[in-house]
């Protein structure tokens, strides 16, 4: 887990790492804690780390963090993840649900109380969790997403829930309206202009599998199976504009940019196709892969990247004719790709790198002794 704060980060790994970011290109560990957490977040100076126990660390003086207080979970809890708000400290555990605890003195942090798991879904689990206003949003394995009311924190209340129809795969928000891609569902569509009450609006069955969709504006494109269209002005009420014929493009990921969609085909490889009439879909470009195919992409500019057991570099500024520009070798585990600017990140397993591409025939591996740092 990390957060950073000014110019430091606070990072668990094998215990708490302070890392000074005064100069972003040369992060420097200037202090360290030992304890048995993996998740972390802060208050003004004080930073709470969450395993079997809460345990509030003063970070005053970032090179030298000291201990303040402790307060353990109840029996055979373990955390998760940990978001502080308002004096309270809220703990998502696998199986245990959601713990508050008063961290108001973090000399004397108290467990105040817990919000279980449905009785219907015990074995649920709360994986991750974020805290605004007193309530705390929980995502959870194959269930969604919940929202916990802890106005209360005795007695944290489950208020609101967007259950996920099948395996969430993918998301893109446009305009406020989150569409997620929901394999043998299809998509959904959910209203998030406001996160604390998070209200699905529509879900609609392609009829294949999707993998991976992205919104823009009033329109949405899905693949997976097939490849389609989707009107998306009147979101409670999505609408199929446009799609190819099944099988003819498939996909593991997809960007839209303007009237051109990117996809990630597992059969032929890179598939560029013009939108600009959603009703007829037209491939205008292509690029055959090369060894395994691809499962990730993104766009920036006239650069686009693929990832599959190696990343391409492509020069997309003709869509008509996309050239591969160079090939960077990675190893297994592939996670994703995000480009930013000249800038290349790529996560495989639990490590990330960072690549320069200013000279795109050549890339650079950006420092790799803190890039290629296990997350």
């Amino acid at each position: 887990d990390v957060v950073v704060a000014g110019r430091y980060a606070y990072v668990m790994a094998d215990g708490l790492k302070v890392l000074d970011l005064d100069d972003p290109t040369d992060p420097t560990h200037v202090g360290q804690y030992a304890v048995a957490a993996e998740s972390l977040d802060l208050a003004g100076d004080v930073v709470y780390v969450a395993g079997n126990s809460v345990t509030a660390l003063s970070v005053a003086d970032p090179t030298n963090p000291s201990f303040v207080g402790t307060a353990a979970l109840p029996p055979g809890g373990s955390a998760s993840d940990i978001a502080v708000y308002g004096g309270h400290a809220y703990v998502s555990t696998p199986f245990d649900g959601l713990h508050v605890f008063d961290v108001d003195d973090p000399q004397l942090p108290v467990w105040l109380g817990t919000a279980p798991p449905p009785g219907d879904r015990p074995n649920e689990r709360w994986d991750a969790v974020a805290a605004i206003e007193e309530h705390a949003i929980v995502a959870t394995i194959d269930h969604g997403i919940r929202i916990v009311d802890a106005t209360n924190p005795a007695d944290p209340t489950e208020t609101a829930v967007v259950d996920a129809p099948g395996w969430t795969l993918s998301g893109s928000v446009s305009g406020g309206i989150l569409v997620t891609a929901n394999y043998e569902r299809g998509i959904r569509t959910v209203d998030v202009s406001d996160p604390a009450t998070p209200e699905e609006l529509a879900v609609l069955d392609l009829g294949w599998w999707v993998e991976a969709v992205d919104a823009d504006g009033s329109l949405a494109v899905a693949v997976g199976l097939s490849f389609a269209v989707v009107d998306i002005s009147d979101p409670s009420d999505p609408l199929v504009v446009g799609e190819t014929p099944m099988w003819e493009v498939q996909g593991m990921a997809v960007e839209l940019v303007g009237d051109l969609a990117y996809i990630a085909d597992p059969v032929t490889g890179l598939r560029i196709l013009d939108i600009s009439d959603p009703t007829d879909p037209t491939e205008v470009g292509a690029l055959d892969f090369m060894g395994d195919f691809w499962e990730y992409l993104d766009v920036e500019g006239a650069l686009l990247v693929l990832q599959g057991s190696t990343i391409e570099v492509i020069d997309v500024a003709n869509p008509l004719a996309p050239a591969r520009l160079s090939t960077i070798n990675q190893p297994t585990g592939r996670r994703g790709v995000a480009l930013l600017g000249s800038a290349l990140f790529t996560v495989f397993g639990g490590w990330l790198r960072a690549f320069d591409l200013r000279d795109t025939a050549s890339p650079v591996e950006v420092n790799a002794d803190l890039s290629a740092r296990n997350l």
